[in-house]
């Protein structure tokens, strides 16, 4: 029988990646090397080959939406200061 790979999100730093699917359904984080119990199987293959694109596709939708958060606080930040600085004749 051939070996199940499954793609997998951790639920510590969210990234997602392929895991080699065993019996026990724990896996440790290659990124942040938590311990964790499987809890959702994304996708899954015979060849780990044919979950990269859709891993690729996952983690750069991920680093999209952190990008939008940075973008989002840093208006916010900047919107907060400039009344401060009104005040102080800036």
């Amino acid at each position: 029988m051939p070996t199940e790979y499954l793609v997998v999100q951790c639920y510590s730093c969210g990234m997602h990646q392929c895991i080699q699917a065993v019996k026990s359904r724990k896996f440790s984080c290659k990124i942040c090397h938590e311990k964790q119990s499987i809890q959702k199987v994304l996708d899954s293959s015979t060849n780990p080959a044919d979950l990269r694109p859709v891993i690729q596709q996952l983690n750069s939708h991920l680093g999209q939406i952190h990008q939008q958060m940075r973008e989002e606080r840093n208006r916010q930040i900047d919107e907060y200061q400039r009344p401060s600085d009104m005040m102080m004749g800036v």
